[in-house]
């Protein structure tokens, strides 16, 4: 169970904690949820993760990171396609080299099999990410910090992409399984996951799929906010946008900020005092 922690001196003043003992806390808790479905090909695949890679080698994607009120988030990466299976756990960023190793799990990340336990074409099931990005963002806040402390993080969002709507499990007609993925955001973003926000970058190509498909259907929480890519060779540019806007809690369809601003604004777009953990 979660609640709003008080500011650290509140807590040590009221409950006789020892600083060192206090928990360890970053700006974001951030889950890249990404679409592995059998619409996605090898190459597709391939330029999906290089984006990912040239976003947070890019020099703005870290200064966005690192320039926060605590200086830091933690990223994890889930594959879903069928099912949804973790690709990568959390690692906190507060470092350039921290940066660098991740960059580097992200290069050699595999597309894992186990998002289709059951071979042959891979629906795309967006409520199975979200639900494991919910599950895995929750269990890592509260968690031992190796120092004596617990994880904490002021704000926790999920960030989906991918290249078409819900279809999973198989015999519902279109509007149920935009029921099924909204069902799953509200959870997600009500009282029992504690997300803050959910943000959806939608790669465009069939007639089907739309960004207004995610803004329906998908988004939600304070700032939340869905982009577009006209496809998998326009992923890299629009992921570093959407990196910078929801690290700093910014929305780029409702501030239109250029970059430089935009970024010497971190730190100020809803970052506050209060931080949410675990009760012990």
């Amino acid at each position: 169970m979660k609640f709003l922690k008080l500011p650290a001196a509140v807590l040590v003043a009221s409950m006789g904690f020892a600083t060192s003992a206090l928990s360890a806390t970053v700006d974001t808790a951030l889950s890249l949820v990404i679409d592995v479905s059998g619409s996605v090909d090898a190459n597709e695949y391939a330029l999906q993760r290089t984006g990912y890679v040239n976003a947070f080698t890019d020099a703005a994607v870290r200064a966005a990171i690192l320039g926060g009120d605590n200086g830091g988030i933690t990223v994890n990466v889930i594959q879903f396609a069928d099912v949804a299976a973790e690709a990568i756990g959390f690692v906190v960023l507060d470092s350039e080299a921290a940066i660098d190793t991740f960059v580097a799990s992200l290069s050699s990340m595999s597309r894992l099999a186990a998002t289709n336990p059951n071979g042959g074409t891979a629906f795309t099931n967006i409520v199975s990410g979200i639900q494991l990005a919910t599950t895995t963002i929750n269990n890592w806040i509260g968690s031992d910090d190796g120092a004596g402390g617990m994880f904490e993080a002021v704000r926790s969002v999920i960030d989906v992409s991918g290249d078409g709507p819900q279809n999973r499990p198989s015999g519902l007609n279109d509007a149920e399984y935009a029921a099924l993925l909204r069902g799953a955001r509200d959870t997600a973003c009500g009282a029992s996951g504690g997300i803050d926000a959910i943000n959806g970058i939608a790669i465009l190509g069939s007639p089907s799929f739309s960004v207004d498909y995610y803004k329906s259907n998908l988004i939600c929480g304070d700032k939340s906010f869905a982009i577009g890519a006209s496809g998998f060779d326009t992923f890299g540019s629009a992921i570093k946008t959407k990196l910078i806007a929801e690290i700093t809690g910014e929305n780029p369809n409702e501030v239109p900020l250029p970059m430089p601003l935009a970024l010497m604004l971190t730190g100020f777009g809803g970052l506050g005092l209060l931080r949410k953990t675990k009760k012990a």
